[in-house]
């Protein structure tokens, strides 16, 4: 009869990726961020599927092997590009309260901020072109946009309210002054969104 230790199951141990796996996971992580730079350089249509997969230097067959369809893999790049955002705002910007609203509205209305839009902030950039997308791409901006509210509230120890005029001015501004053709304009814009936001400290 064999010794009971002998039936006994062994206990389960996690599964190690196979080099397989492990190149598979790069080649994601590689399409996902050359997708989330792309479509705030370009916007969504320049994301194109073949030119995103071309930039990560895979082609466009490998593609159905990490996405259902283009949808699925702007849904990733957006979730990414706010991630960035989130740590650009709250990660690295130590203080809280009325130095962190000063310190953040500084940040996101930089100069900086305005002439590069590609590893700028993802609502910025394509915010009107989710507003026709399909609903999977819309729940992803939709989260990312609550996630922002909340970590700016804890941050500025402020309201709900607060939060979505101090995010909703960043945006604003930021897109005005990308979208106007005069400098000085630009800078005004930029500017005074910046003194509305210290006033409120």
């Amino acid at each position: 009869m064999p010794a009971p230790s002998s039936r006994r199951k062994s206990a389960a141990r996690p599964a190690t990726p196979n080099r397989h796996q492990i190149r598979h996971q790069k080649s994601h992580t590689k399409i996902v961020a050359k997708a989330s730079r792309m479509m705030r350089e370009r916007g969504l249509l320049g994301a194109s599927v073949n030119e995103v997969m071309g930039a990560a230097g895979l082609t466009r067959g490998g593609f159905y092997a990490h996405f259902g369809d283009k949808s699925d893999m702007i849904a990733e790049a957006i979730a990414k590009a706010f991630e960035e955002a989130q740590e650009n705002l709250f990660g690295s910007i130590s203080e809280e309260g009325a130095d962190w609203v000063a310190h953040a509205a500084a940040r996101y209305l930089s100069r900086k901020h305005v002439d590069k839009p590609s590893s700028g902030c993802v609502a910025t950039t394509i915010g009107a072109e989710v507003a026709r997308s399909e609903a999977t791409v819309k729940k992803a901006f939709q989260r990312g946009v609550e996630a922002m509210l909340a970590g700016i509230q804890e941050k500025s120890g402020g309201t709900r309210d607060e939060a979505v005029a101090f995010l909703s001015t960043c945006i604003g501004a930021v897109m005005l002054a990308r979208a106007v053709h005069d400098d000085d304009l630009a800078e005004e814009i930029r500017l005074a969104a910046k003194r509305e936001l210290g006033r409120r400290r």
